[in-house]
């Protein structure tokens, strides 16, 4: 038993020695350094720049005259009958274009067109097939047109930095004015087998009359028109938007105008024989030319897009 003992004992020592040995002779086991994140850059605050609501240098805007547009509108909300829907042959229609050269700086023109083209009918007997049919009918045929065209050109300034702005300016004036022609085509020819068709006299735009004529008119144009002149102009314009705004503006102008002759032509059968003539109208309205100074207030609404 005490033999046990000592065995035991011995042997636990050993242990013991074993273990510090080879804790001396093991390496340290490596040091694990600690790393710190490093903080992420906090991204800079957007800075919200606001569109600015008034012209800059650069810039180009094109419009419209919208006069004829709230024209029609107003008589379209009041019930009137004879409302005609805006065109170029309504009224002078009014396109504008403008080029920036400084914020409160612009080159501006403007051009107002007007075409116009009416026509008017009436049915006539076909006096060429009433042996054949007492029933047959032909048609006479008025057409009235007419076209004016005038540019402006000028330079514009402005006042203001908010959505409201003040304008004024001089511009220069040239205008061609076609006059009006107005055609006759008759559906029984005159000749000399016919020497007194049946005609309509249209003596105006809602008098008709049907007559057995010896001579009738076929054409007549009026002088044309060429006018130059001055103008000044003052308005206020609201930015309905960066790039839409809406404004009025009322100007006066003087001006010059040269018209030429018009001229009338004609047929009639005299002596069994067929004529056709034209004549220069020399009437107190249309003389040779005519040249005067004239004042013209006139006043629109527009609305412009910038860009």
């Amino acid at each position: 038993m005490k033999k046990i003992v000592i065995v035991a004992f011995a042997w636990f020592g050993f242990s013991l020695l074993t273990a510090e040995a080879q804790r001396v002779t093991q390496p340290p086991l490596p040091t694990v350094a600690r790393i710190t994140p490093e903080p992420t850059p906090q991204q800079p605050e957007e800075i919200s720049i606001p569109i600015p609501h008034t012209p800059q240098a650069g810039d180009i805007a094109f419009g419209i005259d919208a006069s004829p547009i709230f024209t029609y509108l107003g008589n379209a909300l009041n019930g009137a009958t004879w409302n005609e829907a805006p065109s170029f042959g309504s009224n002078a229609f009014g396109i504008y274009g403008k080029y920036f050269i400084a914020n409160s700086l612009a080159i501006r023109a403007k051009l107002n067109l007007k075409f116009r083209t009416d026509e008017y009918k009436q049915t006539v007997p076909d006096e060429s097939a009433l042996g054949v049919n007492p029933n047959a009918t032909t048609v006479d045929t008025k057409s009235v047109s007419e076209s004016d065209i005038t540019l402006h050109l000028g330079y514009e300034w402005r006042r203001g930095s908010n959505r409201l702005q003040g304008f004024y300016g001089a511009e220069l004036l040239l205008g061609y004015n076609g006059g009006t022609h107005t055609t006759y085509d008759y559906g029984n020819k005159m000749n000399y087998l016919n020497q007194n068709p049946a005609t309509t006299r249209f003596v105006d735009d809602e008098t008709i009359t049907i007559d057995k004529v010896g001579s009738r008119v076929l054409e007549t144009k009026s002088g044309t028109a060429f006018n130059a002149g001055l103008g000044a102009f003052v308005g206020v314009e609201y930015f309905l938007m960066s790039q839409i705004s809406i404004g009025g503006e009322v100007s006066i102008g003087f001006s010059c105008l040269f018209r030429g002759q018009g001229e009338n032509t004609s047929e009639q059968m005299l002596n069994d024989e067929y004529y056709k003539s034209t004549e220069r109208a020399r009437s107190g309205t249309d003389k040779a030319y005519s040249i005067g100074l004239a004042t013209t207030p006139s006043g629109n609404i527009s609305i412009m897009f910038y860009f």
